[in-house]
């Protein structure tokens, strides 16, 4: 199983808590290959100046999809984002938020999952809802299949959904909206797909929820491979630290002092 990391940079200075995120992947992960991706005017010379004993590998891509989230968004729901690294079996993404404990990343290559990130969870009434796998910041994705994702036509939401909502109101303009809301912004097919919501919501929610196929862990496999919120209800000694965690700096940040130094 080749396997690659691939780091988004979007700006120019990075923060103390980036450069210690930066330096602990390379630590831990350093023997394989690792890529950070930005676009062209980007100046990387703080980056280099971390990584003057490493080796490493820049691509760009184009300076919209670093612009903000959305563009963010874009790149990782977009064909040539993933055949730009077509050549291995497996692509980590590591935002520099995430922490690596430990080196597990054949491991679980070798579950062969084609999408796995911390899973999601919301509260209510003191109960935590499981919502789905998973947080994109730390994930591992299998690129293969995010490539047949995006070379197959399927709705994203069902056509039912938008008879509802002509239905509602019959017009010639509610008509041409539906034909462009069912189609040109409700595929997965890369042509087509404009999908709007944070891209790790398409690969963990819709692409599993339309491809049977498209395997994903249940929660508690999720869990030993990464951790967002609420980490302190799911870690209680140090055995149990996951492969790593995401917005470690967000989330119970005294919590995860013990574990990060």
């Amino acid at each position: 199983m080749k396997v690659v990391i691939a780091i988004p940079v979007y700006k120019s200075r990075p923060s103390d808590i980036e450069i210690k995120s930066l330096r602990q992947v390379f630590k831990i992960l350093g023997m394989y290959p690792i890529s950070l991706f930005t676009f062209k005017e980007c100046n990387l010379n703080a980056y280099q100046v971390v990584l003057k004993d490493f080796t490493y590998s820049v691509i760009y891509f184009d300076k919209k999809y670093f612009q903000n989230i959305a563009g963010y968004n874009k790149l990782l729901i977009s064909r040539i984002f993933y055949k730009t690294f077509n050549k291995y079996d497996f692509l980590l993404i590591y935002q520099l938020d995430c922490w690596i404990f430990k080196n597990e990343i054949e491991y679980w290559c070798n579950k062969n999952y084609d999408y796995v990130g911390a899973p999601w969870f919301t509260k209510k009434n003191d109960a935590l809802i499981f919502e789905g796998v998973g947080n994109g910041g730390l994930s591992l994705r299998k690129i293969s299949s995010h490539l047949r994702v995006l070379n197959t036509f399927s709705y994203i939401k069902k056509p039912g959904y938008f008879i509802y909502i002509l239905m509602k109101k019959l017009s010639f303009k509610s008509i041409i909206e539906t034909i462009i809301g069912l189609t040109f912004s409700n595929n997965t097919l890369f042509i087509f797909n404009n999908f709007e919501q944070n891209e790790d919501r398409f690969w963990g929610i819709f692409a599993c929820k339309n491809f049977k196929w498209f395997r994903v862990p249940d929660q508690e496999i999720a869990l030993k491979f990464s951790i967002e919120t609420y980490p302190s209800k799911f870690i209680k000694k140090t055995e149990d630290l996951p492969f790593g965690c995401h917005a470690w700096n967000k989330y119970e940040l005294d919590f995860w002092k013990k574990y990060i130094k």
